[in-house]
């Protein structure tokens, strides 16, 4: 009886000096973490945002959390986020590392989302930026190729009449075959295996990232390497980064250098101007930094017209209000409205830009961040959370309809480092 007794006095020992939680003296109060466990038990994981509500009455709009054994600074309020993303947004402009998001992105290679602020950063989002540009982002020639995915929406909507449709499919597969004819200037079908595959694995892994294994993967790296639900997302960012690597090779035998058609183009140019001794743009960089445009180009624009179509389900009579003149005129069978003829604001054109509003903050920015090396905030190894909840949703709204948006992307997006 002794010995059991003195044995688990020594693990609750052991256990206690490996959660040591040494945090800065400015560290925020909160709850009493578990060792190895955290605050976990303290909250309901399907569901943290009426537990984040009380803990913000007990400890105020700024308080700690233990998620495992790592801690978690919760921010609420107006004038509390303003302080962490305006005012001290500097700060706030790190991302911290050896995260499920961190091991699937940059197997390789840093890539642009996760990478540190740094020259490499500067230069690659400098380079995306006048690239996308110079591809037609926000010009007629980036209009022609979505209107023409437009066009094939509508056939398919005609002829599933009265046929249950997955919208989530169907949005996904159309803004994954635009994103690949701007990075490797491929057209597929629908129902190719390519853009099957691709669609899996935007939907699998975002479910991932944002859901209870992300956090198991996150918060206890001990059970990293067991057989587990999360190891699918690296099997899929392996089997996707081996697509990429066949376009590249195909793209290598068809390019006209100097003369780019696609963004892949684009880069291997960049690496030939740069040369050898350039150590920020090559191969395995390239292929992160493609994923990283297919994955949020395709997910966050989906997500959108996911959002503005469940609007239209739930608000039916949306879709009676009169349109203006031109857009109800008579154009035939490919007659789709372009977007240069929004010269009169309405409901239809509001819908999409509430769609995109409504999305970002009912899903959340998938990018966390952490503070900068070097600020005086708080230790960069803490992760931060903004509760956008709280600025939207007076109390009594459903609590169920909103994520937590894990804050700060600082200044990393200033427009002083474009063009």
């Amino acid at each position: 009886m002794f010995a059991s007794v003195a044995l688990f006095v020594a693990v609750l020992l052991v256990l206690l000096f490996l959660f040591q939680t040494n945090v800065s003296k400015n560290f925020p109060s909160g709850p009493r973490p578990i060792p190895m466990l955290g605050n976990v038990l303290q909250l309901n994981l399907m569901n943290p945002i009426a537990d984040l509500e009380r803990l913000a009455k007990q400890y105020g709009n700024v308080y700690s959390l233990f998620i495992g054994p790592r801690p978690t600074v919760v921010i609420n309020g107006l004038h509390a986020l303003k302080e962490a993303l305006v005012n001290k947004a500097a700060a706030f402009s790190g991302r911290p590392e050896n995260l499920m998001i961190n091991h699937a992105f940059q197997e390789k290679a840093p890539g642009m989302a996760m990478a540190g602020f740094n020259s490499s950063w500067k230069e690659h989002r400098r380079f995306g930026v006048m690239t996308m540009r110079n591809l037609g982002l926000g010009k007629q020639s980036m209009e022609v190729k979505i209107l023409t995915e437009i066009r094939r929406i509508i056939t398919h909507l005609e002829q599933s009449v009265g046929k249950d449709i997955d919208p989530h499919l169907l949005f996904h597969n159309a803004m994954s075959s635009i994103m690949c004819q701007v990075l490797f200037a491929k057209q597929f079908d629908y129902d190719s295996e390519q853009i099957k595959f691709f669609t899996e694995y935007f939907h699998e892994t975002s479910k991932q990232f944002n859901g209870f294994w992300g956090m198991i993967y996150d918060f206890f790296p001990m059970l990293r390497s067991l057989p587990l639900p999360f190891q699918k997302t690296f099997k899929l960012f392996r089997a996707a980064r081996g697509i990429y690597l066949e376009m590249l090779a195909d793209c290598k035998w068809t390019r006209d250098p100097g003369k780019p058609k696609h963004f892949m183009d684009c880069y291997l140019d960049e690496m030939e101007k740069r040369g050898d001794n350039d150590v920020s743009f090559y191969e395995d960089q390239m292929c992160a930094v493609i994923t990283e445009f297919h994955y949020g180009g395709t997910d966050t624009t989906a997500n959108t017209l996911l959002t503005a179509w469940l609007y239209l389900m739930n608000y039916p009579h949306i879709q009676d209000f009169p349109l203006p003149r031109h857009f109800s005129s008579p154009r035939g069978p490919q007659g789709v409205p372009r977007p240069a003829e929004r010269d009169s604001p309405g409901c239809l054109e509001h819908l999409p830009r509430e769609g995109r509003l409504y999305s970002e903050l009912l899903l959340g920015d998938r990018l966390p961040h952490s503070i900068s090396k070097g600020a005086s905030v708080h230790p960069a190894e803490e992760t931060h959370f903004g509760c956008l909840y709280s600025l939207s949703c007076p109390s009594g709204h459903d609590p169920k309809l909103v994520a937590i948006l894990k804050v700060s992307a600082g200044n990393r997006h200033s427009s002083r480092w474009e063009g």
